[in-house]
């Protein structure tokens, strides 16, 4: 017999040997138990957060328009750019109320030569009629005349005053300190008090910032504080951070100073608004942030790693380790508490959630559970497609 002829029939051989083997052991040999990192459920009290999208307003905006009409003369301010408290902005045309003024002051000093006249006059006639030398009527006609021209010289004097301060308009300052808007008006034009206001100033130091809620989430809020899981700062003094769209946290905490007292029926929502300082002025209006009210506390609370939680085609889901196998469990997530999720149900105290490894395995398969300290693992996400 040739060589390759008993090489071809050891080779026979050793495969029929194999799968009588196969045979009688039922099956291909079990894959060992798998190792797994895992946390147990334990309800805790922990601190809770609330995230809305933002945007920044002025503290304080106001229109600057003129009291008096007037061609502009000067512009004292470069648009866009901070302006300080008394700083000028315009000048109206003067010559027109320097004029107004100095004939104020004329017809002033005219009403004060005749009322000077009318009193010497009631001088002199007040002895004579004392010794019934004069008539009554004569003595009255003097005392109106003279009371006359005193009215008359206090009207004299209030336009002066006004002429005063029609001139002081043409100067128009900022009453405030901020940011200065676009100007509606060049030099040269013709302006009036009724007409369109000059531009806008913008206190930008501090500054609020303005969220809104929806209604499903406020009445979450209270049914959860009816059942005590959920606490509030008292007076509902929450401190407020923000983050930036660039993703960095604004240096200075906020304070919730409103809350309006009814929602938006076109929105359904409700408006809250922080303050917060900007003395640099990194914030300006417009600006869009993450605010996040700190203060909250939520009791009896189960949290369980973000990388452990798995989505599925019937929602999102988790591995539990149950009799050394890996167990499917659908829950339902709140909201995230930094790496952590937290479970609103699905979950109880005793669980043991599977978190690393959760990709190598399927329902029913062996599993070696080995506890892990949550310090030393770097948040990530997971998603199975079922």
């Amino acid at each position: 017999m040739s060589y390759y002829r008993w090489l071809m029939i050891a080779s026979i051989a050793t495969a029929l040997s194999a799968c009588q083997e196969v045979e009688n052991s039922g099956g291909p040999p079990a894959m060992p138990p798998m190792e797994v990192s895992t946390v147990t459920v334990v309800p805790k009290t922990i601190p809770v957060t609330f995230e809305f999208v933002g945007v920044v307003n002025g503290y304080h905006t106001m229109e600057i328009r003129s009291r008096v009409e007037g061609v502009i003369v000067k512009i004292g301010f470069t648009e866009g750019q901070l302006v300080t408290e008394g700083d000028t902005l315009y000048v109206i045309d003067q010559r027109p109320f320097l004029a107004a003024l100095d004939n104020a002051k004329a017809e002033l000093e005219g009403e004060e030569a005749h009322a000077w006249s009318a009193s010497r006059a009631l001088e002199r006639l007040k002895p004579i009629f004392e010794k019934n030398a004069a008539s009554r009527k004569d003595f009255d006609e003097a005392l109106a005349l003279d009371q006359t021209a005193k009215a008359r010289v206090a009207s004299a004097k209030a336009k002066v005053k006004q002429a005063e301060l029609n001139l002081d308009y043409t100067t128009i300052t900022t009453p405030i300190t901020g940011l200065s808007g676009e100007s509606n008006y060049g030099t040269g034009a013709l302006i009036s008090p009724g007409g369109k206001f000059l531009t806008k100033i913008t206190t930008i130091d501090p500054v609020y910032v303005y969220f809104h809620v929806s209604e499903s989430d406020v009445l979450k809020e209270r049914r959860e504080m009816q059942k005590h899981l959920l606490e509030l700062p008292p007076d509902r003094n929450f401190d407020v951070q923000i983050t930036l769209a660039d993703g960095t946290i604004f240096p200075a905490l906020g304070k919730l100073d409103f809350t309006a007292p009814t929602f938006r029926p076109e929105t359904g929502t409700m408006m809250m608004r922080a303050l917060f300082p900007n003395p640099e002025g990194i914030l300006r209006p417009g600006q869009f942030v993450r605010a996040k009210l700190l203060g909250a506390q939520r009791f009896n609370a189960i949290e369980i790693p973000q990388r452990a939680v798995l989505q599925g085609s019937k929602g999102m889901f988790v591995y539990l380790v149950k009799n050394g196998k890996a167990v499917e469990q659908y829950i339902e997530p709140g909201e995230w508490n930094g790496n952590n999720w937290i479970i609103t149900s699905g979950l109880n105290k005793g669980d043991v959630v599977i978190v690393d490894g959760v990709t190598k395995i399927t329902p029913g398969s062996a599993v070696i559970a080995e506890p892990i300290n949550e310090d030393k693992n770097p948040p990530q996400t997971q998603s199975i497609d079922k």
